[in-house]
């Protein structure tokens, strides 16, 4: 699903994404479009299973702008899993995928995966789930709370930095989880 305008997004919900629709506006994202953010061509999986051979994926090809949505549907081991991995450079792949241009080819800073089950920390509160990528790499304390706030506030927990998982819903924790890949 692709906002159309301001609107739909409000009415829609999204996060994230729409609200960086509302801030910079329609022109910016139509400018936006031109360029893919996301390009598969070819791409094929094949998992060796006793002498059979399962395709995953079978020659997929798509391209996803900035600003569009996408949803990827399918029986379970028909590769949606996959594909995700490949994207993010966790997995290898026969066949092309880019981001931005550029040939993904193994993990970066650039990307980031949120998990379908909420990977948080139970011991810690949603600031220093948020700001844990910032604490690995050694960013002081005061720094990486003020990056982590910055994505806390993007995904809408104002007010729950202090609060733990056990404290939030399956969506704010999701949340959570958004808000800790664009941190990293």
């Amino acid at each position: 699903m692709m906002c159309m305008s301001r609107q739909e997004c409000q009415e829609a919900a999204l996060p994230v994404l729409a609200r960086e629709y509302l801030q910079k506006g329609e022109a910016y994202f139509m400018e936006e479009k031109k360029t893919p953010v996301i390009r598969v061509k070819n791409l094929y999986k094949i998992y060796q299973v006793g002498t059979n051979k399962v395709y995953a994926l079978n020659g997929v090809d798509f391209t996803m702008y900035r600003g569009e949505f996408c949803a990827i549907v399918g029986p379970s081991g028909s590769g949606k899993s996959t594909l995700l991995n490949m994207l993010a450079g966790l997995e290898p792949s026969d066949g092309t995928v880019f981001h931005n241009g550029k040939t993904v080819e193994m993990p970066e800073p650039s990307r980031a995966m949120v998990y379908q089950t909420m990977a948080l920390f139970p011991w810690m509160t949603v600031m220093d789930n948020v700001a844990f990528s910032q604490k690995v790499k050694k960013i002081p304390k005061k720094e990486r709370a003020q990056i982590a706030q910055k994505f806390i506030d993007l995904v809408g927990l104002t007010g729950f930095e202090k609060s733990f998982p056990i404290q939030l819903s399956g969506g704010m924790k999701q949340r959570v989880g958004i808000a800790r890949a664009y941190c990293s």
